[in-house]
């Protein structure tokens, strides 16, 4: 059965959840509208606009993203302050060196859902993942890197956010607007999903493969590009007995948490949660949560054959 790779499951919704009721009123106001014909277009920023203060009260971001069919809400002001804070404990880290014949090793646990089109199991997934940051490539073995090294350019993504690389990072701007605007246009357009919603999803991603290769100042630059960003919700949770805080990207049915170390301002993982109805979970770990995985990285020589 043909299910989407992260939004396989969702618990049934017959009850209102009792936690994250924000979450879920950015899920209602953002489902896609109906089609809007050409002559009422001018009209819908307006429209929508008056949704949001009358559903949240707060700000709101009223430029298209996507294919123009989404409106985000504008992140929540704790969540800013939360980034910002974060911000301030990532720049006070230590740089990691990565040279040359070494990689980022990301070992991982945690759980991820499969199933069919209602029914969702939750079960145990562990994660091993070794990434050259120096090519942007994930390898297992000393002829992946040589390959990566010398494959033409075209024969794969180009070298940005899906494929970070050292000398990438080093080129990304320091201004926290002009940082955010620069990721945003890498990221590009979808015809369902917001640009924020897909920036999110694919800076867990990279995330999961060079977190370590950041320097503070990198990291800290990233999460202050963040506080304008839209959609964004932040909560503290608990994870085997680890404090951590999530902060969430809505767009949707999707819901994508990026997770911190406060005491660092560090990401050590991801999860994802669907927000839609008629899929059972089983065994879930977390009201509508579909997978989960936490990560610690170190610095290793590239991998070799068994």
């Amino acid at each position: 059965m043909k299910t989407d790779s992260d939004l396989v499951a969702v618990r049934s919704l017959g009850a209102e959840p009792t936690e994250e009721s924000l979450t879920r009123t950015w899920y209602r106001m953002t489902k896609p509208p109906k089609r809007i014909r050409p002559r009422s277009r001018v009209l819908a920023p307006v429209a929508v606009a008056a949704v949001v203060l009358a559903l949240v009260g707060g700000s709101l971001v009223v430029y298209r993203t996507g294919a123009g069919v989404y409106w985000p809400v504008a992140s929540t002001p704790d969540t800013v302050a939360t980034l910002k804070a974060l911000a301030d404990k990532a720049a006070a880290g230590a740089p990691v060196t990565i040279g040359p014949g070494q990689v980022v090793h990301t070992s991982g646990n945690g759980v991820a859902g499969c199933g069919g089109a209602t029914e969702c199991v939750i079960e145990s997934r562990t994660m091993q993942l070794w990434y050259d940051v120096h090519a942007g490539r994930v390898v297992n073995l000393p002829e992946d890197v040589e390959q990566a090294r010398t494959q033409p350019e075209g024969q794969e993504s180009p070298v940005g956010v899906h494929r970070p690389t050292l000398e990438w990072l080093a080129t990304l701007p320091t201004d926290p607007e002009k940082l955010l605007a620069h990721l945003r246009i890498e990221i590009g357009r979808h015809d369902r999903w917001t640009v924020d919603g897909q920036l999110w999803d694919m800076l867990a991603q990279m995330y999961s493969y060079c977190e370590l290769a950041l320097t503070p100042a990198q990291r800290a630059n990233l999460l202050r590009a963040f506080t304008g960003m839209s959609g964004l919700s932040t909560r503290d949770i608990a994870v085997d007995g680890r404090s951590l805080i999530a902060i969430r990207h809505t767009d949707d049915t999707k819901g994508k948490e990026i997770l911190f170390d406060p005491d660092t301002g560090r990401v050590v993982g991801r999860a994802s949660y669907f927000l839609g109805e008629g899929v059972t979970i089983i065994n879930p770990f977390d009201v509508n949560g579909v997978s989960r995985m936490l990560w610690t990285q170190s610095v290793v020589p590239t991998p070799q054959r068994q």
